[in-house]
Order: C-alpha cells, then sequence, then structure tokens
C-alpha cells in the first residue's frame, strides 16, 4: 500500500521546491509568508478532488468567464478596456512570483485575481474550435479530452492572456507555478467564486 506522501504527487507536485505547502507527519502546512496566496503545483485532479472534498466543485469555463467580467459584458478585461498594468494585476513577471490574493482591486462582483496572478483550472476539457461550433450560450464543454482549459493569465504570462475571454489548456496531470484554482461555491443557491 502506497503512504499518503506518495499519493499527493497524485494531485500535487510536493516535490518541486517551489511549491508552498509542506507534508508534515500527517498534515500538510503552508510555507510561513504564503498563507494568502494562491496554491499553486496542483494539477486537475488535486482541484477537482480539494473542491469535491470541501463540498464545492471548479466552475465551468463559461461560469468562470461570466465571474471573470464581473457584469462588464464586452469589456477586455475585469476592470474594462484599460491596458493592464501593474496597478491592475500581477502578470509579465512584474513581481517574479504570486502575490497574496487581494493585492489588486476587485471586478465589480468583488472577486479578486480574475486576471493574473495565476491561471485557473476549470471544468472543461479544451477543445481549439469548441466556441465556434456551439450555439449555447452556457456551453458545457466538450465531453471528452485531453487537456483541460485554463483561464486568467499568470504571474509570468503577458498582459493579452488577461483578457476575460483567454483560454489556456494544460494536461491534468500537470501543475506549475502559474496555475491554481478557484472553487464555486453554491450556498444558499448563490453562487461564489473564491480562490484556493
Amino acid at each position: 500500500m502506497q503512504n499518503e506522501q506518495d499519493l499527493t504527487y497524485l494531485y500535487l507536485n510536493i516535490f518541486n521546491g517551489c511549491v508552498r505547502i509542506r507534508y508534515q507527519g500527517k498534515a500538510y502546512e503552508v510555507q510561513q509568508g504564503f498563507e494568502n496566496h494562491p496554491v499553486t503545483h496542483v494539477n486537475w485532479i488535486g482541484a477537482y478532488a480539494f473542491s469535491a472534498a470541501v463540498g464545492d466543485r471548479l466552475p465551468t469555463e463559461a461560469e468562470w468567464e461570466r465571474a471573470c467580467r464581473g457584469g462588464l459584458e464586452g469589456m477586455l478585461f475585469p476592470w474594462g478596456n484599460e491596458i493592464p498594468s501593474r496597478s491592475l494585476a500581477n502578470f509579465g513577471e512584474n513581481v517574479g512570483a504570486t502575490t497574496k490574493v487581494g493585492s489588486y482591486p476587485p471586478n465589480k462582483y468583488g472577486l479578486y485575481d480574475m486576471a493574473g496572478n495565476v491561471w485557473e483550472w476549470t471544468m472543461d476539457w479544451y477543445h481549439p474550435a469548441y466556441y465556434k461550433e456551439v450555439v449555447s450560450k452556457d456551453p458545457a464543454g466538450p465531453a471528452t479530452g485531453v487537456d483541460k482549459v485554463i483561464r486568467g493569465g499568470g504571474w509570468a504570462y503577458p498582459g493579452s492572456d488577461l483578457q476575460c475571454s483567454r483560454r489556456g489548456r494544460k494536461w491534468v496531470r500537470l501543475g506549475g507555478t502559474n496555475v491554481g484554482f478557484r472553487v464555486l461555491s453554491v450556498p444558499q443557491k448563490t453562487a461564489i467564486l473564491r480562490q484556493q
């Protein structure tokens, strides 16, 4: 039988020196000073498992984009059409690493870091032409695939990746320094996205 630390590697690459979470005996601890940073190096399987364990789920790609826009339909970024700057988001290696969640202004829905800091996993499988082929207003995404959709851009990516409509993709078993997640909570029939 495998021990828990070996199984952890299926979800989170705890052996990478950049990971801010350590397995300590029978518990996981966040490295001091990073308690309010997004979790990175977690793969889609780990993000999905965490979401399920806390009674939530990952957002679909369509839900994520709606949350990112924060009610600003037709705008490029969560804050409008203003070109990204260091005062609006963590991107383009301006900082060189993740920043605390909430270090930049929230969007109109009060959600922080919808652009920059880390790409975020969604529930949907990636297909390059999916949105050109689907006619639904709230599509569920393809039924199968190899990669999952990531959204939001990361701290090392260019400002163009911060656009609400920008799509990325990543294999489900890979995480990275620029990939994290947020969960969709549905308490009392009200959907709320929160970053992990």
